[in-house]
């Protein structure tokens, strides 16, 4: 299989600079591969570093030590060392993110907020694709035209999800997806996480929900394996 993802030896804590400079470890030495067409969960218990896992290695957190390698054009690219440019270049490649929360700008409409990551195909083809994965994802067209800071919690997190799988890239990154959602949309979106699969995509995910977690997943990263080490 196409390796994806490598991350060797790493190292992340925080340090609390309102606490006395209290350190928190949070993982020590953590090593994982991933291929595409694998899935593998993230778990552990709460305050286990699940999340920062996922922001490490999208480039919204700087590790204290270890690679996070990610396949680029054929080379391997180490996040920790990425420019800016180059981080943004990965994003709109390589990495697909889908986090907890919405966070847009109020004015841009819901349809705009999904087609935006695929805008190079074109604008009418773009908002093709972002109303069929609305419509999939149950979002009223009546609604396509407004802002998702007025949607409910659950709809603000199909928009979400809508617009991390407009453009299925390499490696997806899924945040507890499914957390804030009803049985039948949840049904949707585990759908659309094993089609992602099927077409090659290596996926880690954090999952709420263990019955989620098992119908998409074929294996298990225990954070708490290296906690023990820090």
């Amino acid at each position: 299989m196409n390796q994806i993802l490598r991350i060797n030896d790493l190292c992340k804590s925080f340090v609390l600079h309102t606490q006395g400079g209290t350190k928190i470890d949070v993982f020590s030495d953590l090593n994982l591969e991933l291929s595409g067409g694998e899935a593998i969960a993230i778990t552990g218990p709460s305050g286990m570093g699940k999340s920062s896992l996922l922001k490490i290695i999208y480039g919204s957190y700087k590790s204290d030590s270890g690679e996070v390698l990610v396949k680029h054009q054929d080379e391997w690219c180490n996040i920790p060392d990425c420019s800016p440019r180059e981080m943004i270049a990965l994003r709109e490649a390589e990495i697909g993110y889908v986090s907890q929360f919405l966070r847009v700008i109020p004015r841009v409409s819901t349809l705009d907020i999904v087609a935006e990551p695929i805008l190079h195909l074109g604008k009418l083809d773009a908002e093709k694709r972002a109303g069929e994965l609305l419509e999939r994802l149950n979002i009223p067209q009546n609604l396509w035209q407004l802002s998702p800071t007025t949607f409910s919690g659950g709809e603000q997190q199909r928009v979400n999800i809508a617009r991390g799988f407009a453009k299925i890239r390499p490696l997806l990154l899924l945040d507890e997806p499914t957390a804030s959602l009803d049985a039948i949309n949840r049904a949707v979106v585990l759908d659309m996480i094993n089609e992602a699969r099927l077409e090659g995509s290596a996926i880690l995910g954090v999952y709420h929900n263990i019955e989620d977690r098992e119908k998409v997943s074929s294996g298990e990263c225990n954070l708490a394996n290296f906690r023990e080490a820090a």
